[in-house]
């Protein structure tokens, strides 16, 4: 019988929901970029309308009088600094309410594609349809999208932390022993509804959870919060990194025969591109969960592949000591020449690196785009070494993209 299409044990959908997500999320790794620069366009617009003050305003025991012939300019200045004052007050906490609603889609998506996948998921002892209701329906499938949104309205009810307590009692799972500062999830989860719901003003809630789990805040109750670009990139990486965790671990839970998929989705559609993008301590910090507690991995070199993309995250995160560290406590006696390969430019010997560079040739395991995207060569294909012997095997010049 041919596999239902989008179901959570359907490859594409799984790539297509975290797909999804990822590039969605990755949108606000901008974030302190785009806060410096609403916060530029006040600065201009402040001293422009302070420039025009000081020219053609009289001061007075007031302030300053703008004569007539002045005041339409005074007031187009004045409405463009509020203007950009608004904006600067306005964008960064909506950047970051739908940063949490991204989560929230994902969360709904994995879940619609289990209830598609398992049908016994739309079984609920507490909830009964009435037969004159059962009436209202024209078709089985009828009956079914409506006890699938159903069951959605009464997950998305429950507040995230029920949510992920719900998913691990449901598939028997666990998940929040794995997640790296649940508070800090919890507390930007909060946060977003403080947002939304209460103009960025302190509750008392808020402000008892973040006193009872020591969270560090200036916050008082009914004051404004403030969204730092330290906080949102804390925020950007619990909030990315919980949603990856609770989708892996239900799609390895689901996808018990098509574990390569679920390694394949984590760790070359996952950590590869936070990796290329330089995310290095996002991926750092999913890569320590993907080396420490993920049950099972498809085979051996999968599990190599965590563990020097790992590496590799921890050397450009600032973490180089960590690195070297690593991969001196394995065994790499039966590594494969590609991965002899990284293991020596992880720790800087770019001479042993180039012989295994003319080792693996043009037919092994790195292939000539490999040397061009892979983020292990960042810095080795910049040096002298690296550039004479691409050019000696693969008989060109070395050329970056740009």
């Amino acid at each position: 019988m041919p596999k239902e299409k989008n179901t959570i044990g359907d490859e594409s959908c799984a790539k297509h929901i975290l797909d999804f997500f990822l590039k969605s999320q990755s949108s606000y790794y901008s974030f302190s970029e785009i806060r410096l620069f609403l916060s530029k366009s006040v600065t201009k617009n402040a001293d422009k309308f302070r420039k025009f003050i000081d020219k053609y305003g009289k001061k007075s025991k007031r302030g300053h009088v703008i004569p007539l012939q002045y005041g339409v300019k005074a007031e187009k200045l004045l409405f463009e600094l509020q203007k950009a004052r608004t904006t600067f007050s306005i964008v960064p906490p909506s950047l970051f309410t739908t940063m949490v609603e991204n989560y929230d889609a994902l969360i709904t998506n994995i879940l619609k594609a289990l209830i598609l996948n398992e049908v016994k998921l739309l079984k609920n002892r507490d909830k009964n349809i009435a037969f004159d209701k059962l009436l209202d329906f024209s078709s089985i499938s009828k009956l079914r999208e409506y006890m699938l949104e159903n069951s959605i309205f009464s997950f998305t009810s429950m507040s995230h932390i029920k949510q992920i307590k719900w998913l691990e009692k449901k598939f028997k799972l666990d998940i929040l022993n794995k997640l790296v500062d649940i508070e800090l999830f919890t507390e930007a989860t909060m946060r977003r509804n403080i947002y939304v719901h209460g103009n960025g003003v302190v509750s008392k809630d808020y402000f008892n959870f973040c006193k009872e789990k020591k969270i560090k805040t200036d916050a008082k109750i009914g004051e404004q919060l403030i969204l730092t670009s330290e906080y949102f990139k804390r925020a950007y990486h619990s909030i990315v990194f919980t949603g990856v965790v609770v989708a892996c671990e239900i799609w390895r839970k689901a996808l018990k025969e098509e574990i390569h998929t679920a390694d394949f989705i984590l760790n070359d559609e996952i950590c590869f591109r936070l990796l290329k993008n330089e995310e290095y301590e996002l991926a750092a910090i999913i890569l320590d969960y993907a080396t420490s507690s993920i049950d099972a991995y498809a085979d051996e070199l999968a599990r190599i592949t965590y563990i020097v993309n790992k590496a590799i995250s921890y050397k450009f995160s600032g973490k180089g000591k960590e690195a070297i560290d690593l991969l001196d406590s394995l065994d790499r006696s039966a590594w494969k020449d590609s991965y002899q390969l990284a293991y020596h430019v992880l720790t800087d010997d770019f001479d042993t690196a180039a012989n295994y560079m003319k080792v693996i040739g043009t037919k092994g395991g790195v292939a000539k785009s490999d040397y061009l995207d892979w983020p292990l060569f960042v810095q080795f294909r910049k040096s002298k070494k690296f550039i004479k012997t691409y050019k000696a095997v693969f008989g060109e010049d070395f050329k970056l993209k740009e």
